[in-house]
């Protein structure tokens, strides 16, 4: 008699992955549009990080990236609620609704692990977690957890505010600096004003972000009335170059200070007490 084994039911869910694909970006009648052929959807949703990172999901288990030199389809679709969604098909082209949804970063146990054969045995293989977002994300966990011990601050990491998405924002009682993190080892170009179509490579900045800098300012302001808000741009020294080179009377404007990483720390001891600082004060209090 052979041994009783247990029936299982065959799973129903596939393995979570980013695909590349063709993807179509446009405006029409004002509403950011996204469409693409060969492709079925289930639930559709657009997920914007930042200019540079929006991803759109297809169904429960496909991914693409979306393409983002347009522009004007970025700027459309961070102010949206929805996009549309054209699917062309042999049978016609269907149109769905896909809701938009400002996030700080996908989150990395989402996707499936990636095999990988090892370069130095062709016969073995390493699991490697693949983010599409990893490089952003150490940066922003390496700051927050970087505050010195002495001051009077605390970090606070991904701070949604009105709709709004913060990097960092790092605060005490009565201050707080609102940072935009870029990676440190990585070289980004500053686009000029005006001139964001003659850099459509995915290293470069648009001069969009300073606004969304104040904005941001405007919202916690508005949320704590009696905080003195300060804003800054951390990133690596060339980027940083590229910025003061193309943005210097916007970053002027616009009161935003730029922060190299090795002077990170130093930055925040300009702006914010020492714990021993505030010990003393108290002790006068009460004397």
């Amino acid at each position: 008699m052979e041994p009783w084994e247990p029936d299982y039911p065959g799973p129903k869910d596939r393995r979570v992955q980013m695909e590349d694909g063709d993807l179509q970006t446009y405006i029409s009648d004002m509403r950011p549009v996204i469409s693409l052929s060969g492709k079925k959807a289930d639930h559709p949703a657009c997920f914007w990080i930042d200019r540079e990172h929006i991803y759109l999901r297809l169904d429960w288990a496909l991914w693409h990236p979306v393409e983002t030199s347009n522009l004007q389809f970025a700027s459309a679709l961070c102010g949206a609620y929805y996009c549309r969604i054209l699917l062309a098909t042999n049978d016609g082209v269907k149109e769905m609704v896909a809701p938009v949804f400002h996030v700080a970063e996908l989150p990395p146990e989402l996707f499936a692990r990636q095999e990988k054969a090892s370069a130095a045995d062709g016969d073995s293989d390493t699991d490697s977690e693949e983010s599409p977002f990893s490089s952003k994300r150490e940066a922003i966990f390496a700051l927050s957890q970087s505050i010195p011990d002495d001051l009077d601050a605390m970090a606070f990491r991904y701070v949604s505010l009105d709709g709004l998405p913060i990097d960092l924002v790092v605060s005490s009682d009565e201050k707080a600096v609102i940072f935009a993190v870029f990676p440190e080892n990585e070289d980004l170009v500053a686009c000029p004003p005006g001139a964001e179509t003659e850099f459509p490579e995915s290293s470069a900045i648009s001069v969009t972000c300073l606004d969304r800098l104040v904005r941001q300012r405007e919202t916690l302001s508005k949320m704590e009335p009696n905080a003195q808000s300060r804003l800054a741009i951390i990133a690596g020294e060339a980027t940083l170059e590229s910025m003061r080179a193309f943005w210097e009377d916007e970053l002027a404007a616009r009161e935003i200070e730029l922060v190299e990483y090795p002077g990170y720390k130093d930055f925040l001891r300009q702006h914010f007490p020492s714990l021993d600082d505030e010990d003393d004060r108290d002790g006068d209090d009460e004397e």
